[in-house]
């Protein structure tokens, strides 16, 4: 399977082994600070979520600085544990009873909800930001037909009368590829295949006309035949509305075919992001690397897979440093003292020192 651009230019080939540098690309500083030619739709500041308080609070999001234009599609990847659906809870305002957000700023269209009571992000939640969860089934109530869900949330988010509403209804089924809906209505979700539930579970999410998309592993419980339909309809009826889209996954085939930018995370910060082209083909983090070179090839057998050794820290156990530097190879000792800077080179950012004119400047010492 090739991965193609629009204009059908090849990003990533995975029959064939990548071939990524051993070493950073050599690129010139860029002091533009823009990451996207439109003005940010959303916006996360140096964003802090932490559990428990004082000296035995531990940090599961540290420093995220992230931007979402209208119409983007951003991937936001790296293995479980990394942060990334901690990081959707913390902008929904759904964080667990224990966690809270110890610093930094969200804004939305230029208003800032991290500072939004529970009562204030209700109004925000399904109306302004959409969601669309893992498991279809966990998501829709099983004692009310797919038209009656669909219609309660128009009438809740959009004042819709009841007629006006099941109107709605019918076209957001034909929308998302449901057939015949005026019969399809009536069914509930266990008459539903796993595929087209989620597909009803994407028609929820956008049932409020929301400004931003939250699409959490979409197609974690769908099979690899449908991953890529269900993918498709998500980024093409949110470009169509203008509507902003953080995907998040684990899976890089899924964002190098989809996403406009990509976003990586570990150990709770983000070490890398840039354009999806050319973060697939010339990754500048090691972690990103070793990310792309895990993915197995598909014209030959290899004698042994190739792995990231070692596991994702613990949050009570996340080395001094750069997280990253007991599993990456290029680490020297410097790593293992000082907190790397986002780097910027071009429209492109890396948490790592390999790219810090004066490593200790470039970081604190942890």
């Amino acid at each position: 399977m090739t991965v193609v651009l629009d204009s059908h230019e090849t990003l990533y080939e995975p029959r064939r082994k990548p071939v990524v540098p051993d070493m950073p690309p050599k690129m010139a500083p860029d002091t533009n600070q823009g990451t996207h030619p439109l003005e940010p739709l959303l916006k996360v500041e140096d964003l802090t979520v932490t559990f428990g308080r004082g000296e035995t609070a531990l940090t599961a999001l540290n420093g995220i600085d992230l931007q979402v234009a209208p119409g983007e599609l951003l991937g936001v990847v790296g293995e479980s544990g990394a942060g990334k659906s901690l990081l959707s809870a913390a902008l929904m305002g759904l964080l667990p009873r224990e966690g809270r957000i110890a610093s930094g700023k969200v804004t939305l269209a230029g208003d800032r909800i991290d500072t939004l009571g529970d009562a204030e992000m209700q109004k925000i939640r399904g109306r302004r930001i959409g969601m669309i969860f893992q498991d279809p089934m966990t998501s829709l109530n099983p004692l009310l037909t797919i038209g009656d869900q669909i219609t309660e949330t128009l009438v809740s988010t959009l004042n819709l009368t009841s007629s006006q509403a099941r109107k709605r209804m019918l076209e957001l089924l034909d929308e998302i590829g449901i057939t015949e809906p005026q019969i399809r209505e009536k069914s509930y979700p266990h008459e539903f295949s796993g595929g087209m539930r989620q597909r009803v579970v994407i028609a929820l999410a956008l049932a409020g006309e929301p400004e931003l998309v939250l699409a959490d592993e979409p197609t974690t419980a769908l099979d690899v035949s449908l991953q890529k339909q269900i993918i498709g309809l998500i980024a093409n009826l949110c470009k169509t509305r203008s509507a902003g889209v953080i995907l998040i996954t684990h899976d890089m085939g899924v964002v190098a075919q989809n996403a406009d930018r990509v976003a990586v995370m570990y150990a709770g910060r983000v070490v890398e992001v840039g354009p999806t082209a050319q973060l697939m083909t010339n990754p500048m983090h090691p972690y990103t690397r070793g990310l792309i070179q895990s993915i197995p090839p598909l014209d030959y057998r290899p004698n042994r897979l190739t792995q990231i050794p070692g596991a994702m820290p613990r949050l009570r156990h996340i080395p001094s440093g750069c997280a990253f530097h007991p599993r990456c190879p290029q680490a020297v000792d410097a790593c293992r003292q000082v907190t790397p800077a986002m780097e910027r080179r071009g429209d492109r950012q890396a948490r790592c020192l390999l790219y810090a004119d004066d490593p200790i400047k470039a970081g604190g010492v942890a």
